[in-house]
């Protein structure tokens, strides 16, 4: 059966609802109402106090369990970063996206990047914290013949985790659990997908599409995924986002992941 690990909710997709302090208040009750125990904080209003969302969190027993914060944040603010994330009471600062220069000019620009984050991830592990890189399926472009993804992978420095994201690892063409049992994270992104009439792909609730979530699910229990956070990008577009995160949730738990 392997190891157990949990799921919570990636607020990037209620993040229409979380822009302002009460706001952020009113959707934490939901969040948690719907059974959920973990967070990811992720596209709140960038105003809003970090002590703000710690209590609010906290009233309705919600671990902060990582984060997604820009580039040049953790760039040239690290300290504000760690200062935040100790407020918090979360050990995972996540990076959600590579800035576009640093796939789009070739190999050479992609070894920069995979120095900078390395050497980001060491200065927060002497804080105690662990750094998240997030795919998208722009990483499994070739570079000399190798896919990017792979690249960063064996460029970066030991302290730099990959936080694997389901939908865009299929979407990029790989393998969703091949990549959750190579060199992943303590946190990953449980996102499923669904084939469109245009022959496109769409993000879609968790459970509600195609990926092979009991091969998922296991490849989770038998690595060292310790989080999976539900992610729905398009929720918040949809009408009714908690709706989604709560139909994610209720197929999940008939799964038998915790949450």
């Amino acid at each position: 059966m392997g190891s157990p690990f949990r799921f919570g909710a990636q607020l990037y997709s209620v993040r229409e609802r979380c822009q302002t302090p009460d706001g952020f208040r009113k959707t934490m009750g939901e969040i948690a109402a719907i059974g959920y125990k973990g967070v990811q904080v992720s596209g709140q209003g960038r105003d809003i106090d970090p002590r703000v969302i710690r209590d609010a969190c906290d009233r309705h027993g919600l671990e902060i369990v990582c984060t997604h914060v820009p580039f040049e944040d953790l760039r040239d603010h690290l300290d504000k970063i760690v200062q935040t994330h100790q407020i918090y009471g979360c050990e995972y600062p996540g990076l959600g996206s590579m800035p576009g220069k640093y796939y789009e000019n070739g190999l050479a620009s992609l070894e920069v990047f995979a120095a900078e984050l390395t050497a980001i991830a060491d200065k927060l592990a002497a804080h105690g914290m662990r750094l998240l890189y997030h795919n998208h399926a722009h990483e499994f472009q070739r570079f000399d013949g190798k896919l990017a993804f792979d690249l960063l992978r064996e460029r970066c420095g030991e302290n730099v985790q990959f936080e694997i994201d389901t939908f865009w690892v299929q979407c990029g063409g790989g393998d969703p659990v091949k990549y959750l049992r190579g060199r992943s994270a303590d946190i990953v992104h449980f996102k499923d997908m669904l084939g469109t009439a245009r022959n496109g792909n769409m993000i879609c609730t968790v459970g509600k599409g195609n990926l092979d979530w009991p091969a998922i699910i296991q490849a989770c229990r038998e690595t060292r995924a310790r989080w999976a956070m539900v992610e729905q990008d398009n929720a918040a577009e949809l009408g009714d986002s908690i709706q989604a995160m709560a139909d994610a949730y209720g197929f999940l738990v008939s799964m038998g992941v915790d949450p």
